[in-house]
C-alpha cells in the first residue's frame, strides 16, 4: 500500500458521488401520479416533480431522458391498476372480458382523471398498455 506526499494512507472507504442521493423509480413515479391527480397534467413537469421530491432536476434524468419519458412511464403504471383476473377473462365471452376491461379502465380513469390529456401526447407502449 502506498502513502501520499504527506504520509497518509489512501482512503479505505468508497468514494461518495456527488450530489443528492438517487430516488428510487417507484417513488418518483407515485409522485408522479399523485402531482398529475392533485394540479392536472400541465403541472407534471420535471421541475415540479423534483421539487416533490425534495430533489433536483438532474436526479430524475438519471432515470428519464426527458418529460416524454416520464409521462410514458406514469400511464404505464396508471393503466397496470386497470387489472382483470386471468382466471375470471377465461370463464369470460370475449364480449364480457372487453366489458369487464371497459369497466376497469373507465375505474381508472376516474380515479386518475388528469391522465386522459396525456394519452393525446404519446400513444400508450408500455407493457401495460399492450
Amino acid at each position: 500500500m502506498s502513502t501520499s506526499r504527506t504520509g497518509a494512507k489512501p482512503e479505505q472507504n468508497p468514494r461518495r458521488s456527488r450530489g443528492r442521493p438517487p430516488v428510487p423509480l417507484d417513488r418518483i413515479i407515485a409522485t408522479a401520479i399523485a402531482l398529475l391527480d392533485e394540479e392536472g397534467a400541465d403541472a407534471l413537469s420535471m421541475r415540479n416533480l423534483a421539487q416533490r421530491l425534495d430533489s433536483g432536476t438532474a436526479t430524475l434524468y438519471r432515470h428519464f431522458t426527458g418529460r416524454a419519458q416520464l409521462v410514458a412511464q406514469v400511464i404505464d403504471s396508471v393503466l397496470a391498476e386497470a387489472h382483470i383476473d386471468n382466471k375470471a377473462l377465461d370463464a369470460s365471452t370475449w364480449q364480457q372480458a372487453c366489458e369487464a376491461l371497459a369497466h376497469s379502465l373507465f375505474d381508472v380513469f376516474r380515479r386518475h382523471p388528469h391522465v386522459a390529456p396525456l394519452l393525446v401526447e404519446k400513444i400508450p407502449i408500455g407493457p401495460n398498455a399492450m
